[in-house]
């Protein structure tokens, strides 16, 4: 029951859904480059989260190569070591399980840290876990 005969991104392409021009494919000589791109993302023109993640990947992009860009803009250093205690700024909202949250506050308290996996928090109340890559120390 997991299996389909029809090929839904040719469908998608050709029928100029999702931001695609109806019957056009975007010639590679247009494309933008990861630079151009990651300025567009911090300017916000790509949404946040899974959209921006949905909208880089259904425009033909490659959403990691665009996001490590970001993060290096912005100043995040992933080789950084984040540790309890630390306090950090979120430069990318999006919560561990992929979810995007609206951050209310300047900067947290990193509360635990297993792997690239961080708890955040203000307070002592635990705030959201989000990968170590969206967040920079302050």
């Amino acid at each position: 029951m997991d299996m389909s005969s029809v090929d839904y991104p040719s469908v998608i392409k050709k029928g100029g859904f999702n931001g695609f021009g109806k019957g056009t494919s975007v010639p590679s000589s247009s494309q933008k480059s990861v630079d151009q791109l990651a300025k567009e993302v911090i300017a916000g023109n790509w949404g946040n989260g899974e959209d921006r993640k949905n909208r880089l990947s259904s425009a033909g992009y490659d959403y990691n190569a665009v996001q490590a860009r970001v993060n290096t803009l912005m100043g995040c250093n992933p080789t950084a070591k984040i540790s309890e205690g630390d306090k950090v700024k979120v430069i990318n909202a999006v919560s561990y399980n992929g979810a995007s949250f609206k951050c209310w506050y300047d900067s947290y308290t990193v509360m635990e840290v297993r792997g690239d996996r961080a708890v955040i928090g203000v307070d002592g109340i635990v705030t959201a876990a989000i990968n170590i890559n969206n967040l920079k120390r302050v």
